[in-house]
């Protein structure tokens, strides 16, 4: 270790910024007991590694496209040839780590991500269930945040073209913009054909290109002690048990925050402490 940390120190300013990027990275993929999981999910029939013996297969060429079994790739090719694209080097082995930084992300940003869907499935007439929601960010910029924006708005083509959209991932100006815009919409619309009612489509920026998956986010302790997927339509509604056991979590989130203003954390348990008295009178 004494021995790392002194090359580490020699080395130039660009190669010590690429070791603390992965030590950021290796952060972030670490798995936390208890806390959400996401499920590979077979591309054609939906399992994940509970629901089989032994280990999910994954695409050995593109890294995005995972199965239970042999005959489930086999049955699924005709459609995910068609984007299946090969993957770089590096891809193979950075996979995992890809995968549990995706979720962490997600995880640490679900509130406002639900916050977000919320809002459009109210307010937005194209968006009735998160077949018409995509949620986007940046994994090497993930300071810039999580953008959830109308399915229609990529159908259209105007969250490429928009100044806050993603159309800088695609090297606009150049030959390549129109094939790589087309290549996604493609990835996006397959994706949402085979989207469950409790999983998102998720854009994400990678190192390598562009990757596009469907998540579904799971707790293992929700109400009454049993799983909750937590972008399940129930979920997503603030007048369900699962909906208020969320508010619940998010209040209490809240209020552990060190970050959080004094006033505002007293304000928070007034509200708790007169709901609290409100409902005793009514009983």
């Amino acid at each position: 270790d004494a021995a790392c940390r002194g090359a580490e120190r020699r080395a130039s300013p660009r190669i010590r910024e690429d070791i603390s990027k992965l030590r950021i990275l290796a952060a972030a993929a670490a798995p936390r007991e208890g806390a959400p999981t996401v499920n590979q999910l077979c591309r054609n029939c939906n399992k994940n590694e509970s629901d089989i013996d032994g280990k999910m297969k994954q695409c050995a060429n593109c890294g995005n496209a995972w199965y239970c079994s042999r005959e489930c790739q086999k049955i699924d090719w005709k459609k995910h040839k068609l984007v299946c694209t090969k993957a770089p080097e590096y891809r193979g082995n950075d996979t995992k780590l890809t995968n549990n930084v995706v979720m962490r992300h997600v995880e640490s940003s679900y509130f406002e991500i639900r916050g977000k869907i919320q809002r459009l499935l109210a307010g937005d007439p194209s968006v009735s269930s998160l077949a018409d929601v995509v949620v986007c960010f940046d994994q090497e910029n993930l300071a810039a945040g999580t953008s959830v924006t109308p399915y229609s708005s990529y159908a259209d083509r105007s969250a490429f073209t928009e100044p806050d959209g993603i159309g800088h991932w695609f090297f606009p100006g150049t030959d390549v913009f129109e094939s790589n815009v087309a290549g996604v919409l493609a990835q996006l619309a397959q994706v949402r054909s085979m989207l469950l009612p409790e999983q998102i489509m998720l854009v994400t920026r990678l190192s390598g290109g562009t990757c596009i998956n469907r998540l579904d986010l799971k707790f293992p302790d929700g109400p009454g002690g049993a799983p909750i997927s937590l972008f399940s339509p129930a979920a997503l509604d603030d007048a369900t048990e699962a909906g208020r056991w969320i508010l619940r979590r998010q209040r209490q989130s809240a209020l552990d925050n060190p970050a959080m203003p004094d006033a505002l954390r007293e304000a928070i348990l007034r509200m708790d402490m007169n709901a609290g008295a409100a409902a005793e009178e009514v009983d």
